[in-house]
């Protein structure tokens, strides 16, 4: 038997009267407070202060607390939370402005925020990730459904490639969030993005499975004649060298290249390419980095070069910043470890249970 209680991991919370009926009928079915505790999930210590108190009181009324009086009513209390998860956005300024005006609840910010707190809600920084429409969502949704029996050996035959931005200084913009700790991939909490920041240096690379492909730095604009040349020059050797990784392959396998939809890469001419050297691609769905896990290289690769070169982000001059980068990121490409490469591959199937458990929205990854 258990007895599911509503959250009091909040600090300072005091049990209901409903709270510390359950402890003492549990007891008094148990005489265990161990026992106790695991049935209505509160700490022992909990349990044996509330089963104390009855017997050296007679009540099971908690003792009355000394101090100031509280601020607000539980309405109050009730107003706060619906406002803070309607307005999820907003400032703890812009709350209290809203519950004067409204309500005609004046409550000082730090009141605020410390009844949200009781409640396990707080300020979070929102989390950043491309801005989904409901048919992307149903098309990763149908992508994952497809893939969502796939084994390592699958995923170890793609070539995962993208580009990236290696920038001097991380994106300074932040935006903060009402919400509790396990709704940090809802919908509406997430602030979509468009494009990069502050862009220094572009790189373009690829892996399959444990083995790194070469890595390319590009000048100027990289539109679809320059992604072309790149294909040309590094993806049939590469994909040569590693036609037979595996253990399950045969001779006449091949990689599969997965690159994403960006204008470059699914230009005509690049199209007719593959095409003509009969590559075989990964389909791909719109607005998908969570499910291409080149992108957690990028992350780590950013990390390495501002290791190798801690001084970068002090740098002012622009020329100076671009030439530090040029000279690390090579060095840094090399240091990503092979390991971290495999368990990255390892994480797809983790990845398409996430998406199909979002319905195809915004995941963790």
């Amino acid at each position: 038997m258990e007895i599911q209680l509503p959250d009091t991991s909040a600090p300072n919370c005091q049990l209901s009267e409903t709270q510390r009926g359950a402890v003492i009928m549990a007891y008094a079915f148990t005489e265990s407070y161990a026992e106790t505790a695991r049935i209505v999930g509160l700490p022992r210590s909990t349990v044996y202060y509330i089963i104390k108190h009855v017997k050296t009181t007679g009540s099971t009324a908690p003792k009355a607390r000394t101090g100031r009086p509280r601020a607000s009513t539980e309405r109050m209390d009730r107003i706060i939370c619906r406002e803070a998860r309607n307005s999820p956005h907003s400032t703890l300024g812009e709350l209290s402005v809203n519950l004067v005006q409204n309500y005609a609840i004046p409550l000082h910010i730090n009141t605020l925020k410390s009844r949200l707190q009781e409640q396990n809600i707080q300020k979070w920084r929102a989390k950043r990730r491309p801005e989904l429409l409901p048919r992307h969502a149903a098309q990763r949704l149908q992508w994952a459904l497809a893939r969502r029996h796939w084994q390592y050996d699958d995923w170890a035959r793609i070539i995962w490639s993208d580009e990236c931005w290696i920038q001097r200084t991380g994106d300074p913009r932040t935006a903060w969030v009402f919400r509790t700790t396990n709704e940090k991939w809802r919908r509406d909490l997430v602030v979509p993005y468009v494009g990069q920041g502050d862009a220094k240096v572009m790189i373009w690379a690829m892996f399959i499975g444990e083995t790194k492909g070469p890595l390319y730095m590009v000048e100027g604009n990289f539109d679809s004649t320059k992604y072309l040349e790149v294909l040309q020059e590094h993806l049939p050797q590469f994909m040569h060298d590693n036609r037979r990784i595996g253990a399950n392959w045969t001779e006449d396998q091949w990689p599969t290249f997965m690159h994403d939809n960006a204008k470059p890469h699914v230009a005509k001419i690049v199209t007719e390419w593959f095409a003509d050297t009969e590559t075989s691609l990964l389909p791909w769905c719109p607005y998908s980095p969570d499910l291409n896990p080149i992108e957690h290289v990028w992350w780590l690769l950013k990390d390495q070069v501002h290791r190798l070169c801690p001084e970068l982000r002090k740098i002012t001059n622009k020329k100076q910043a671009i030439a530090k980068i040029q000279a690390v990121v090579a060095q840094a490409w090399a240091a990503i470890p092979e390991d971290y490469l495999r368990r990255l591959v390892e994480s797809m199937n983790d990845r398409i249970d996430a998406v199909i458990a979002a319905k195809g929205w915004y995941t963790r990854f």
